[in-house]
C-alpha cells in the first residue's frame, strides 16, 4: 500500500468506528432501513443531541441533561449565560469522549427571545476542529 492508501484507509476505520442513526430518520433506498452517519457527521450529530437532551430522555439515567431547554424561559442575562456555557461545557466533557472542547460561546440575540449557542471542538481520532451552531427560541 502507497502512503495514500494508509490514509484512505485510516480514514475508513475511523468513520466505521464513529457511526449513529440518522436523527433525521431517513429511509435507505436499497435496504429500506434507517439512514446511518457516519465519522465526522456522528459526532456532530451526538454533540447536538447531547445539547439538547433534558431530563429523563434517557431512561433510568436523569443525570444525563444538559437542562438548556428548561431555562430558555428564565431572563436571559449574564449569569444566565454563563450558567448555560458551563452545563454545555460539563455535560460534553463528562457524555463525548471522542471530542476535546475548546470553547462555547452563547450570545442572547432577538431582545432575549433567541440563544445562539457556538461549540467549537476537536475530534480526536480525525485532528480536526469543528464549530457547530445551535439556535434555541423562545415558542408560545
Amino acid at each position: 500500500m502507497g502512503v495514500l492508501d494508509k490514509g484512505l484507509s485510516r480514514e475508513l476505520k475511523i468513520d466505521e468506528r464513529y457511526s449513529d442513526l440518522d436523527m433525521a430518520f431517513g429511509i435507505h433506498p436499497l435496504t429500506g432501513d434507517v439512514k446511518h452517519v457516519k465519522g465526522r457527521k456522528a459526532v456532530v450529530q451526538s454533540v447536538k443531541r447531547l445539547v439538547l437532551m433534558n431530563k429523563w430522555s434517557v431512561p433510568f439515567h436523569p443525570e444525563i441533561n444538559c437542562g438548556v431547554e428548561n431555562q430558555l424561559f428564565e431572563t436571559m442575562g449574564a449569569i444566565h449565560v454563563s450558567a448555560f456555557q458551563n452545563q454545555i461545557t460539563e455535560i460534553l466533557q463528562t457524555y463525548e469522549p471522542r471530542i476535546k472542547l475548546e470553547k462555547v460561546d452563547c450570545k442572547v440575540k432577538d431582545s432575549g427571545q433567541s440563544l445562539e449557542i457556538n461549540i467549537t471542538f476537536e475530534i480526536i481520532a480525525l485532528d480536526e476542529t469543528v464549530t457547530t451552531t445551535l439556535v434555541m427560541k423562545r415558542e408560545r
